[in-house]
C-alpha cells in the first residue's frame, strides 16, 4: 500500500480538492474543541499533512504519521512553504509505536480501513498505547454499504491540464479494489506520459468493536454526504 500512495504523493491534494480540506480541517477544529481536546495530537495516514497543516495553524503541536515516504516528504515541503511547524515521522498504523502519549489521534481519509483485519485489534491496541489517559482516538471509517453501493464496481476519471487519473473499482467478499492509473503531463512533451498504476484496497470489515474497558465512546457520526466518494480519498 505504501508504493502506490508514493505516486501520488504529488498529486493526491490537488486531486482531492473537491473534499474541501478547509471545511474538513474546521471539522475536526470544532469536535475537539467540543471534546475538549488538549494540545498535542497525531494524526495517522496524514499523507501530505492537510489536516496537520490546518491544526497546527489553528495552535495545535501536530505530530503526521505515514507509511510512505514521498508523502512525508511531500507534508514536509508544503509545510514549509506555508510557514508551518510539524514534525513528520515513518509509521505504520497497525504497529504504532511512538515513545510519546498524546492527547488525541486523527485517522481520518479511512485510514483504519487499509489494515486488514487480522491486524486491527493489534492496531487499536497500539493506539490506545499512545493515548495519554482520557485521550481521543477519532478515527473516519467507510462503511461496507458504501463500499458496494458507492464506491465498488464504478469508475472514476479527473482529467486536468498537468495530470490525468483513471479509477476502475471491483468488489470482493471483504473488500474493495481500486486499480488508479496516473498520468503526468511532462515539461517535453504536449501528451500526457508517465502512466502509473496500482492497486488500493479498502477492507470492509472492521470487526473489531471499541467496547475494552479503556475506550469509551465520545460520538458517532455519519458523515457520508459530506464526503465524496473519491477514488483516491
Amino acid at each position: 500500500m505504501t508504493q502506490a500512495y508514493d505516486h501520488l504523493s504529488e498529486w493526491f491534494e490537488y486531486l482531492n480538492d473537491d473534499c474541501d480540506y478547509p471545511a474538513w480541517s474546521q471539522y475536526f477544529l470544532s469536535g475537539l474543541a467540543a471534546l475538549g481536546a488538549g494540545r498535542k495530537g497525531l494524526e495517522l495516514g496524514c499523507g501530505s499533512g492537510a489536516f496537520c497543516r490546518a491544526l497546527t495553524k489553528a495552535g495545535y503541536a501536530m505530530t503526521g504519521a505515514d507509511l510512505s515516504l514521498p508523502m512525508l516528504d511531500k507534508a514536509a515541503r508544503l509545510a514549509r512553504e506555508e510557514g508551518v511547524s510539524v514534525r513528520y515521522l515513518q509509521a505504520d498504523a497497525a504497529r504504532l509505536c511512538t515513545h510519546e502519549k498524546f492527547d488525541f489521534i486523527l485517522a481520518p481519509n479511512d485510514c483504519y480501513n487499509y489494515i486488514a483485519p487480522q491486524k486491527l485489534p493489534a492496531a487499536f491496541r497500539h493506539a490506545a498505547a499512545n493515548l495519554k489517559k482520557g485521550g481521543i482516538f477519532w478515527a473516519d471509517v467507510s462503511s461496507a454499504y458504501k463500499l458496494r453501493t458507492k464506491v465498488a464496481n464504478n469508475m472514476f476519471a479527473d482529467d486536468r491540464d498537468e495530470v490525468t487519473y483513471l479509477a476502475f473499482s471491483h468488489l470482493f467478499a471483504d473488500r474493495v479494489e481500486l486499480d488508479v492509473t496516473l498520468f503526468v503531463r511532462t515539461v517535453r512533451s504536449t501528451t500526457l506520459t508517465n502512466g502509473i498504476s496500482n492497486i488500493f484496497t479498502r477492507r470492509m470489515r472492521l470487526s473489531p468493536r471499541l467496547r475494552a474497558p479503556d475506550w469509551k465512546c465520545c460520538a458517532s457520526r455519519d458523515t457520508s454526504a459530506r464526503k465524496s466518494a473519491g477514488a483516491t480519498g
